[in-house]
């Protein structure tokens, strides 16, 4: 035998087909889909009761519309008319969306935990996020059926004119978005709450006043600025976004006001209710913050740049410093929201999460549960979006003349510098008191109550200065320079000639709130630690302890073990 013979030749490696993983994912979903979806959507048709509300419903819509059209036809043009009923369905139709919506997605976890059902639900295996989307699913598949059978009343408005196919499309389409935000809304609620009647009560409580004040200033006042800026445009009409994405020019205005701002505030408090949902419906020793410290990340970089948005798009520079100024007290409002939101935060990581963080990555474990790195990274995400705005807005600004130039560079640092000294100050308050407290109830008291007092107790204490002292100049004014108010006087006075000591009391009460938030912050990192050194002694002594009484056992059990031997060899000699 020949040696090329003797030695075999490898075949050639087979290469691995590549797996598809949106078309996996998509064949999974189809062919597996939610158990808890089918189960819901399995109990639901059996309710005879579900049909008869969307009959009821559509019938009232339909007669109101019906009668609205006919009582407008012989007053006014017929496209008139075609659009009032545009407005006025989908006026309707957020309505029952708005409320709808909540109430039944409030009914799926709490329904669960009062049938005592919830535990045969954990004991399945599935992860809180399965848990979520099933419920999800549920609630918004049946709100989508109350919009379906709605949508053939929606073409009462064609009889009429005025209004293009495109538009109600479009409509609809964001009703339906709007739809998805009600359902993790009340889901959010519904995995808070313990009984069915207090999830639904909070729910009702709370969606009735936020559905109405988002109608007026996003609907009502949407329309206004959107009539600034595009003329053609109707004024003061509610359902003002699917007529514009429908009429208005395209240009760089089309696409930041009508396609990123609308989709940032929908998708982002979707996202973070459905992060609050699986946080709630994670057990105490899991890791419960993850989502929410990312959609935190992902969301303060858009808010950031949506912040600049507005004075990008103005054609005349001069009124950027404005839109700057407004921006950043949007970005100020934004981070004192998510010091409330983190101050449900752990003071460290369990055990479980602990084990589980020893081998990942360094990222990874930068955003482990605790209140160090939360406040860490609310820290950083604060000064770099404060940073962001200045150099933006700085740069943006240094094209105008030299005369104006100069104020309205020192109105925006003025109020950048005002707004991350109070945020700065917010978030090492939020840090220590947490740190510092059992739970997550009492930080937030006492947040509110400092948050009143720095609004109101300063203009107190300015006024009765300036009764005792018979002055009632602005220089008496700068008693209330700790209020976050106090901004407003100072930018006031950039221009006038004896405002130099209102500016210099607003930048120095700025960087006492920076000081006093740094302290406060590092504060609460030294007695973070120091507690989970604590916990973490505690631990080990009691894992000792244990380890201690299994030896002693073993031995005992070691030591019996001869004398029974002897014993039943005794026996068995005699």
């Amino acid at each position: 035998m020949s040696p090329s013979s003797a030695t075999a030749v490898p075949p050639p490696p087979t290469s691995q087909p590549r797996v598809n993983h949106w078309r996996h994912h998509w064949s999974r979903w189809r062919d597996e889909p939610n158990p808890l979806w089918m189960r819901e959507m399995r109990q639901s048709a059996r309710l005879t009761r579900t049909p008869v509300l969307m009959m009821v419903v559509t019938i009232v819509v339909v007669l109101i519309m019906a009668s609205m059209g006919g009582a407008m036809t012989g007053s006014g043009s017929s496209a008139e008319a075609g659009q009032v009923l545009f407005h006025l369905y989908f006026s309707l139709a957020y309505a029952v969306v708005a409320l709808v919506g909540p109430a039944l997605a409030a009914n799926s976890i709490a329904s669960e935990r009062q049938g005592q059902t919830w535990e045969a639900i954990m004991l399945t295996g599935m992860s809180p996020a399965v848990v979520a989307r099933g419920k999800f699913l549920a609630a918004f598949t049946a709100i989508g059926q109350y919009v379906i059978m709605l949508a053939p009343a929606g073409a009462i408005p064609f009889l009429f004119g005025g209004v293009g196919p495109f538009e109600v499309v479009i409509a609809f389409i964001i009703l339906l978005a709007i739809a998805a935000l009600g359902c993790t809304f009340g889901l959010a609620i519904s995995a808070r709450m313990q009984s069915l009647r207090s999830a639904l009560l909070v729910t009702i409580i709370l969606a009735v006043p936020l559905s109405s004040l988002a109608y007026f200033v996003l609907g009502v006042g949407g329309a206004t600025v959107a009539h600034e800026v595009w003329p053609i445009l109707p004024d003061a009409a509610p359902i003002w976004l699917p007529v514009a994405l429908s009429r208005a020019p395209l240009g760089y205005e089309y696409v930041a006001y009508l396609i990123i701002i609308p989709l940032a505030i929908l998708l982002l408090p979707t996202w973070l209710l459905y992060e609050l949902t699986r946080a709630n419906l994670s057990g105490v020793h899991d890791d419960r913050t993850l989502g929410i410290k990312v959609w935190y990340l992902v969301c303060t970089i858009v808010l950031t740049l949506l912040c600049l948005v507005p004075a990008l798009a103005l054609s005349d520079r001069s009124n950027a410093t404005v839109a700057l100024i407004a921006g950043a007290l949007v970005f100020a409002v934004y981070i004192a929201f998510c010091v409330f939101l983190f101050a449900g935060e752990p003071i460290g990581p369990s055990r479980r999460v602990r084990a589980l963080l020893a081998t990942a990555s360094r990222l990874r474990r930068a955003f482990a549960p605790g209140v160090a790195p939360a406040a860490s990274l609310q820290v950083i995400m604060t000064v770099a979006g404060f940073a962001t705005i200045s150099v933006v807005g700085i740069s943006w600004l240094s094209h105008l003349p030299v005369v104006t130039k100069t104020y309205h560079v020192s109105a925006l640092l003025l109020a950048l510098g005002y707004c991350l000294g109070f945020a700065l100050f917010l978030v090492g308050l939020g840090a220590r008191l947490r740190a510092r407290a059992p739970s997550s109830t009492g930080p937030r008291i006492l947040l509110v109550v400092f948050l009143v007092v720095l609004l109101v107790g300063p203009w107190i204490i300015a006024l009765i200065v300036g009764l005792t002292s018979n002055d009632f100049s602005k220089n008496a004014l700068i008693g209330a320079c700790l209020s976050p108010g106090y901004v407003v006087v100072a930018l006031a006075s950039i221009d006038e000639p004896d405002g130099a000591l209102r500016v210099l009391a607003a930048a120095l009460a700025s960087g006492f709130y920076a000081l006093v938030g740094m302290w406060l912050y590092l504060a609460a990192l030294r007695h973070c630690r120091i507690t989970i050194a604590q916990h973490q002694a505690r631990s080990q002594q009691a894992d000792r302890l244990l380890a201690q009484e299994d030896q002693q056992r073993a031995q005992q059990h070691a030591g019996a073990a001869p004398a029974n031997h002897q014993l039943d060899g005794g026996r068995g000699g005699a």
